[in-house]
């Protein structure tokens, strides 16, 4: 009786934890807070994370925790002296509060989080599909109203976009733009491998995404598919089979699937002038790369430009985020190195165990590189966490080896 109300106590408290989580982590990254003050994003982000830590009896922190922390704020320092500018100390408080509640949760935790945010995710993504339907036969926008970047972004009878041609839109969901609600989703599926969680609920996300158009998510998509490959060939290989015949079939049999796909998919693979129709960020990744020197390494462009996104726009500067030099050239290295670290730990955990999904998520990661943002800082610490201590444990086939080692060499009886 007394395990049994334990038991559910936990199971409470994992639920309470991962609903603050997902406010947290994913809903603050809607625009409704935009329009909702004084509560922006990024304080309610933080607020949930600081009622979370009240459900833990004790501040407990790892020491590799307590480190990161104490590297981060004393190297924040440095950039705050040089530009006279103490707001660049708080710079980090998303990061670090990211981490430190991402390595506070338990496993039963994480997975309430993973469940309760797959959920709602599902009831996201056929809310996208719903809109789209509904745009294509012909509906408009209930009520429009602009993204903190200015674009307008239009409530379509079940789900947001920011991105409408003709009779086409690309859904974001409750999000800003459709790349958010598609980063979300391959974030939260990744979560799901790393869990060993249903196969089908994911791959029921994955496909249900494919509706935001994003070439990223097709391309986690592989990478994810890979992953399921190389743990099993059977029912995973049906379901390849199943699902890409369904897709052959819709796109060569469907006139309005294809015009659908090659008007908004497939066209950004066409060449034009030397470079792809859909890219936009290798140019902005040659701007990153111009303002790139020595002092723009170790200080960042411009303090204003972190600070003051109105005066660093009067300066002229060019536009140069959503690439992996972003951070870099916003910030400096002493404000950005956990970004780059954390790149090359993934890239490290897939070299060194073949592991699709931290290849999958470093290929996120280049083309939205946010540690430092609110909300994203949460979800990747979340989904990495379990990932990285991977790399530093020895595979089964290596201490086989060595078992079979120093039996062959030990001497008789």
């Amino acid at each position: 009786m007394n395990t049994a109300v334990a038991t559910g106590k936990s199971a409470a408290r994992d639920f309470r934890v991962a609903t603050l989580l997902f406010l947290a982590g994913i809903m603050s990254l809607s625009p409704i807070f935009l329009y909702t003050p004084p509560v922006k994003g990024n304080v309610f982000s933080l607020l949930c994370i600081l009622l979370a830590f009240v459900f833990y009896k004790k501040m407990q922190i790892k020491a590799s925790t307590f480190l990161v922390v104490m590297l981060t704020l004393l190297l924040a320092l440095l950039p705050a002296v040089y530009w006279f500018e103490l707001k660049l100390l708080l710079l980090p408080i998303y990061f670090l509060s990211a981490v430190a509640i991402a390595s506070r949760i338990t496993e039963g935790e994480r997975r309430s989080f993973v469940t309760l945010s797959s959920t709602i995710l599902l009831l996201v993504l056929i809310g996208c599909w719903i809109g789209f339907v509904y745009v294509f036969l012909g509906g408009e926008a209930i009520v429009s109203f602009p993204n903190e970047d200015g674009r307008m972004n239009g409530w379509y009878l079940t789900t947001l976009s920011n991105s409408k041609v003709l009779r086409v839109i690309r859904p974001c969901g409750i999000f800003d733009e459709p790349g958010t609600l598609s980063f979300v989703t391959c974030m939260i599926a990744a979560l799901r491998h790393t869990l060993k969680m249903d196969r089908r609920r994911t791959w029921m996300l994955l496909g249900l995404g494919l509706i935001t158009l994003s070439v990223a998510h097709l391309f986690y998509a592989a990478l994810h598919l890979a992953a399921e490959l190389k743990k099993s060939t059977g029912k995973a290989l049906k379901y390849v089979v199943l699902i890409g015949g369904l897709a052959s079939v819709a796109v060569l049999f469907i006139p309005a699937v294809l015009e659908i796909l090659s008007n908004n998919l497939f066209q950004r693979f066409v060449l034009q002038d030397g470079q792809f129709a859909g890219d936009n960020r290798s140019q902005l990744l040659l701007v990153a790369l111009n303002y790139l020197d020595g002092r723009v390494f170790l200080w960042g462009l411009d303090v204003d430009c972190v600070t003051n996104a109105a005066a660093c726009i009067s300066k002229g500067y060019l536009q140069f985020g959503e690439n992996p030099l972003a951070p870099l050239v916003l910030y400096g290295i002493f404000l950005s190195w956990p970004y780059y670290v954390l790149q090359g730990l993934l890239l490290a955990v897939f070299v060194v165990r073949l592991n699709f999904i931290a290849l999958a998520i470093f290929a996120l990661l280049l083309q939205r590189p946010s540690m430092m943002a609110f909300g994203y800082a949460l979800l990747v610490a979340i989904a990495v966490l379990p990932i990285l201590p991977a790399l530093f444990k020895r595979s089964s086939t290596t201490r086989q080896g060595r078992g079979v080692l120093l039996q062959s060499t030990s001497p008789g009886p």
